[in-house]
């Protein structure tokens, strides 16, 4: 994960702002990072913001190209992940 994007969420769950699921994003990223399932990376080390606009880019134009039924079989397959995660071991 970018540290960029975990600061970015982290500050955002922190603030007023921050709703629950944010809580639980952090908690989550926290506790796999903990476990050493995620490990934060610098992109803007490795990547000039050329080449990482140009990512973005691609990425995007690939996400709207996806059939909405695509979308709809990973926002799924997202939420049994999720729910198996947030019943845990615990």
């Amino acid at each position: 994960m970018d540290t960029y994007d975990y600061e970015r969420l982290r500050a955002r769950a922190m603030g007023e702002k921050g709703d629950q699921k944010d809580h639980y994003l952090i908690l989550a990223f926290d506790e796999l990072r903990r476990q050493g399932i995620v490990h934060f990376i610098d992109y803007a080390a490795f990547y000039s913001n050329d080449t990482q606009q140009q990512y973005l880019c691609q990425n995007q134009a690939l996400l709207e190209s996806l059939p909405e039924e695509v979308h709809q079989q990973a926002a799924l397959m997202g939420i049994e992940e999720w729910t198996g995660y947030a019943r845990g071991t615990y």
